[in-house]
């Protein structure tokens, strides 16, 4: 066994030049590099919440359960990602539903996370489009984006490829309509309170309900009920990574009606009871191993 250095990104910790992050080492036969920054332009962060960065050691196979997120990621990867026995270097991962498994002979990329609606203001393809769905990035910006991809491998230089994306995302921009922005508002406000119900937060949305959720599912790829099933889930995830509650106090905190609820809707998500998560999915217990070794330096 050697000690090895992983890099996370850690809520609430020292700020680096490009986002958040710490190091940490752990003794362990892998290698995984995991860097997670913020956007540098603050208009950019309303739609895009990250830029994950993942490299792997030479030689390292890396096996990743992609549990589902409320928003679209965008990949560029120097090797190719396998994805149901297809694969891929620059692509789209639309909001899932069930866990996508990935697998990724050695190599790095860049995994950029959209927020909830964010994918939608740099395409006029509608979301609902791409949900449950991998497609080849050039099918939406078309050779532009495979440009991009060039660019990024030839550039080892972190800051610069992350320029790179952001001056990409930032020429395609799209402004909301007031409807949209109002549809933006329920989202982020759910965010912050999900005890609000529909009926609350509509009553500035002009649209009947039908229309409402037609126009919610082309914005963010799923009906209201699903996204908020997912968004539950996530808020859950989280506080598994980076918080110390009991499995009972995280299902409580996430809006769950009782421990049955949270279990059954997590192994939905993830194909794993919550107290066996960790244990099973390879990615994910490395990264909470240093999660909570390095929260508590």
């Amino acid at each position: 066994m050697r000690a090895i250095t992983y890099i996370a990104a850690i809520p609430g910790t020292s700020k680096g030049v490009s986002g958040v992050y710490m190091l940490a080492t752990s003794k362990t036969v892998k290698m995984i590099n995991h860097i997670s920054i913020q956007p540098e332009n603050i208009f950019l962060r309303k739609f895009v919440t990250e830029f994950v960065i993942l490299e792997t050691e030479n030689g390292q196979t890396l096996r990743k359960e992609f549990v589902p997120k409320n928003g679209m990621v965008w990949a560029l990867t120097n090797l190719p990602v396998t994805i149901h026995n297809s694969q891929y270097r620059n692509f789209l991962i639309g909001i899932q539903t069930e866990p996508l498994p990935m697998k990724w002979e050695k190599g790095k990329g860049v995994f950029v996370r959209f927020s909830p609606y964010g994918m939608s203001r740099f395409t006029t393809i509608q979301m609902d489009k791409f949900a449950n769905t991998i497609i080849e990035s050039d099918s939406v910006w078309g050779n532009k984006a495979n440009e991009l991809n060039h660019c990024f491998l030839s550039h080892t230089n972190l800051k610069e490829n992350i320029s790179l994306i952001e001056n990409f995302l930032i020429a395609r921009i799209r402004k909301p309509s007031d409807i949209e922005q109002a549809i933006f508002d329920m989202v982020d406000t759910w965010d912050l309170n999900d005890d609000l119900s529909i009926t609350e937060l509509k009553q500035t949305i002009p649209l009947s309900n039908r229309q409402l959720e037609r126009k919610f599912k082309q914005l963010i790829g799923v009906n209201i009920q699903s996204y908020r099933r997912i968004s539950r889930f996530q808020k859950a995830f989280k506080q598994m990574q980076f918080e110390y509650n009991t499995l009972t106090d995280v299902g409580y905190n996430s809006g769950y009606f009782d421990q049955s609820h949270f279990s059954r809707d997590f192994k939905f998500f993830t194909n794993y009871r919550p107290n066996h998560f960790f244990e099973k999915a390879d990615f994910y217990r490395q990264l909470n191993k240093l999660i909570r070794t390095s929260s508590a330096v």
